[in-house]
């Protein structure tokens, strides 16, 4: 299923997000597995504009596809996604769904309904699309009572995913903690169906909600989402649990709920590098001439990303070619911190895909239009 993937970020159609994969290098896409979770582009376009937009992403490349359930669907889009995951006939709607897009990996379905609309979705699934993915979430306290009716179906690695969403890990959160409650769901969901062979996603995301109370201007953050992933790793290999594990996150993007108001987030320049994240973030001060005005902030934290010890000389990303231009006062489309955001992940899911071994950077070189 997962080819020569060796990373699985959780992704959405944002505006952030959709860009920041859609520059990677088509080396770097070849080696992701994403797990995109379907929801509306914009509430007057119909649910085939998001389709589109997951196109600009990853080309014909497979994806695993999600459903983020409206809660109260008042648009068309949000009608048309409520639809797909009502339960009625073992999930026909979204069975049919899956079977008209070829390069959907489908994640299993979980709105309610019978155990035999679970098994009927599941082998409908495996028919149509070859394969499916269970997604087990923390923030569902793990809910596992009704795949009990997958079990006797034969899953394994090469048509069957399960992805362990611990969600947000906080700065406080022990991370082996983290990880022992996670192997536990893993475990008794394993146990429950009588599963001998998957491959196994260990997900969470530490990025931070906020920034000014962690350190007002600079600091280099531990990226915790790794430690997780190789404690998990670990325990499933003394375990004897013979699964294949596959590092998975939210693409440097914050799990967890950020409220909203105020007036925006101060200008921030973020880099990740393999194992963290550097950020330069200047608030806005009219008497400081290098910080009157977010244009004037922007160039400055770029500048400071350059001159930093962990600045990748060699990386030619195109989030990397962004900081540059940034630094030399060119912040054109770099204007917004929805743009930084982009420049951020598109960085993070390079540094990610390439954590072990990465080709040649001319392997990377791939044409792109600014």
């Amino acid at each position: 299923m997962l080819g020569l993937a060796n990373y699985l970020p959780i992704l959405h159609v944002r505006k952030a997000e959709i860009p920041a994969y859609e520059m990677l290098s088509n080396v770097d896409k070849d080696r992701i597995f994403p797990l995109i979770a379907l929801q509306k582009w914009h509430h007057k376009n119909p649910l085939s504009s998001s389709l589109d937009k997951i196109s600009q992403m990853v080309g014909d490349r497979q994806f695993a596809c999600d459903i983020i359930k409206p809660i109260k669907p008042k648009h068309d889009p949000d009608i048309e996604l409520a639809a797909l995951t009502v339960p009625d006939d073992g999930y026909v709607a979204w069975r049919r769904f899956a079977a008209k897009h070829q390069n959907i990996i489908p994640v299993l379905q979980r709105h309610g309904g019978k155990p035999a609309d679970i098994r009927l979705q599941a082998e409908g699934l495996l028919e149509v699309s070859g394969s499916f993915v269970v997604r087990l979430r923390r923030d569902t306290k793990w809910r596992l009572n009704d795949l009990r009716a997958l079990k006797g179906l034969s899953l394994n690695r090469d048509n069957f995913l399960l992805v362990a969403d611990y969600g947000q890990l906080d700065m406080r959160t022990d991370v082996n903690i983290a990880a022992a409650e996670t192997l536990a769901a893993i475990e008794k969901f394993v146990a429950m169906i009588d599963l001998e062979d998957a491959t196994i996603a260990f997900s969470s995301s530490s990025f931070p909600g906020a920034f000014k109370d962690i350190h007002p201007q600079r600091e280099r953050l531990e990226i915790r989402e790794r430690q997780f992933y190789r404690v998990l790793a670990a325990s499933a290999l003394s375990q004897k649990l013979t699964f294949r594990p596959i590092y998975s996150d939210r693409a440097s993007v914050h799990a967890g709920n950020r409220g909203g108001g105020g007036q925006g987030p101060a200008p921030r320049v973020d880099y990740p590098v393999s194992g963290h994240w550097i950020y330069e973030r200047r608030e806005i001060d009219a008497i400081d001439p290098e910080r009157a005005d977010k244009e004037s902030c922007y160039v400055n934290a770029a500048k400071a990303i350059l001159a930093c010890d962990d600045w990748d000389n060699d990386l030619l990303s195109w989030g990397s070619q962004a900081i540059r231009r940034a630094a030399s006062m060119n912040l054109v489309m770099l204007d917004s911190p929805q743009r930084w955001t982009s420049v951020r992940i598109n960085i993070h899911l390079h540094r990610q895909t390439n954590f072990d071994e990465a080709p040649p950077p001319e392997q990377h070189e791939d044409e792109w239009v600014d």
